[in-house]
């Protein structure tokens, strides 16, 4: 056992690296409502799609808002106890979750559970790092972990894909309790009670700061999520979602600015121009990165494939995720170019968005798939560990849990309902004016429409529909034809544009030479995760 390992001297190495390694993959699991099942939640549940995608949110807002928090816990309890209470939180959260009738319960209930998941997550990375970086190269940081994170989603998506089909929605918590539970036995039986540093005093918290952060998150995923259905800015609703997000942040800075221990450092953002340049690209990135939506939307309606089947076709990432990302994160601990790999990761966004844009049509072969889902796999495992490389690198260490908070609070809670929101609401107005054009083309008039509608009443009349029955039964046909000529046109355009976008981002971090900023040593010997 190495002298700062948090296991038992009598635990062998390799049962420690697996432990750890284990530890991590439970937490990856542990997702909660994933972005595949949320239509298969709501019919579990019967309620509305647009609460269960914020519970999806509200996740993210538990873990990023738990972070500030979780630095000041680890200086004040020792790991074991640390780990074991929360541990047996996410176990009581993942019997409860399953127990929820109402929505708006459900969200609750999903934001704790990204709160104590931050805690156990975090933990292990530091686990992981003190084993595999004993350097604390930034690079390598990233470059290690990621791997276990990306893989480890793709295949919770999948498994709570399986689960909800062939079992319940409720199987999407259940699959995390095996690790969860194995995880708790490692803690309680492997982990030793010593405390690794000084206990440092568990100073007065910010709760004021801390509520105006989660009410302006909640929010902006309010706006986000329910915008499109309730016509944005003409609902009075909406209005007040704005109003409270408004109200929420702007006191937020106040907040910060002025109290004597703040919830967060704002001057992060000011003293390092890493920092809000990383944040900025990471908020671009999910634009191009965030179209599961529409890829769903195509494969579901046009391909006519399950929602199990579409979960298997996004674990063809996994290769890519398993190349690029260690591959990047060498590459970066050699300090390689930033921008050279950030106009690489850009430039196979562009690669993927313009050879996707002519998949869409309804005859396509599932082999034909899995280029792509290896070019977007690849695409984003450089770009965000370049990102996120970025942004932590020459940041001193009082900073260094801001920085954090500020790259995962970008993605997860800004980022993400945000592009999804610009996404949906882009490409229902992309359907909509493949429709109008369609409408113009087809009259009473037109002769294939016509042949094609009898053809469809007498194949109906032959099978003993009446006449009207028939008629119907005819026209539903037709109007699922034109729906899946109007997503494959949309969907068309909108990767066109998407690809132009990533083109005009590949170019973009060409011209930013801060982004290649010398490596300044001093400033990168602490480790990014407290062991």
């Amino acid at each position: 056992m190495a002298s700062n390992s948090p296991f038992y001297e009598w635990v062998p190495r390799p049962l420690e690296d697996v432990c750890i390694v284990g530890m991590l993959l439970a937490q990856t699991l542990i997702s909660g409502v994933s972005s595949y099942s949320i239509n298969e939640v709501t019919a579990g549940l019967g309620q509305e799609n647009e609460i269960i995608r914020i519970a999806f949110y509200g996740s993210s807002i538990g873990l990023v808002t738990m972070l500030p928090i979780y630095y000041r816990l680890r200086q004040f309890w020792i790991r074991k106890r640390l780990l074991m209470i929360f541990l047996t939180l996410e176990l009581l959260l993942c019997f409860i979750a399953p127990m929820m009738h109402y929505g708006w319960e459900f969200v609750a209930v999903s934001f704790f559970m990204g709160v104590v998941k931050c805690v156990c997550l975090i933990d292990g990375i530091g686990m992981l790092m003190a084993r595999f970086n004993k350097q604390n190269s930034r690079g390598l940081f990233y470059g290690l972990y990621y791997p276990i994170s990306f893989i480890g989603g793709q295949l919770a998506g999948f498994l709570a894909a399986w689960g909800i089909i062939h079992y319940n929605w409720s199987f999407t918590y259940y699959i995390a309790i095996p690790g969860v539970t194995c995880s708790l036995a490692i803690a309680t039986f492997l982990l030793h009670p010593k405390r690794a540093g000084h206990k440092i005093p568990l100073y007065q918290m910010d709760w004021t700061g801390c509520f105006f952060f989660i009410l302006f998150c909640f929010a902006l995923s309010y706006v986000c999520v329910f915008g499109e259905r309730l016509d944005w800015f003409e609902s009075p609703d909406i209005r007040l979602g704005a109003g409270i997000f408004l109200f929420g942040f702007v006191f937020f800075i106040l907040r910060e600015l002025t109290v004597k221990r703040p919830f967060i450092k704002l001057q992060t953002l000011k003293l390092f121009f890493q920092v809000r340049v990383g944040v900025v690209f990471m908020l671009m990135l999910y634009l191009v990165y965030n179209t599961n939506a529409i890829q769903t939307a195509f494969m579901e309606r046009v391909l006519h494939y399950d929602h199990e089947y579409v979960a298997s076709i996004m674990l063809y990432m996994i290769p890519s995720f398993l190349i690029f990302i260690p591959l990047t994160g060498i590459l970066l601990h050699r300090h390689y170019s930033v921008r050279i790999i950030l106009f690489i990761g850009f430039t196979l966004f562009t690669i993927y968005y313009f050879i996707t844009a002519h998949l869409f049509y309804p005859e396509l072969a599932e082999e034909l798939l899995i280029l792509p889902q290896l070019l977007k796999g690849a695409a984003y495992g450089i770009t965000i560990t370049t990102l996120s490389y970025y942004a932590s690198t020459n940041v001193t260490k009082e900073y260094n849990g801001n920085r954090a908070f500020f790259s995962v609070g970008a993605r997860y809670v800004i980022a993400f309902p945000i592009s999804a929101a610009i996404i949906g609401e882009w490409f229902f107005h992309a359907q909509r004016k493949q429709a109008m054009l369609l409408s113009e083309k087809i009259g009473l008039d037109n002769n294939a429409l016509n042949s094609f509608l009898g053809g469809m009443r007498h194949t109906f009349q032959t099978r003993g529909f009446d006449v009207e029955q028939s008629q119907a039964a005819a026209t539903a046909i037709l109007q699922s034809k034109l729906q899946q000529q109007c997503i494959m046109l949309a969907g068309q355009d909108l990767y066109t544009w998407l690809g132009i976008i990533s083109l005009m981002m590949s170019v973009l971090v060409l011209l930013i030479k801060k982004l290649d900023a010398h490596y300044e040593w001093n400033r990168n010997r602490y480790s990014l995760l407290d062991s």
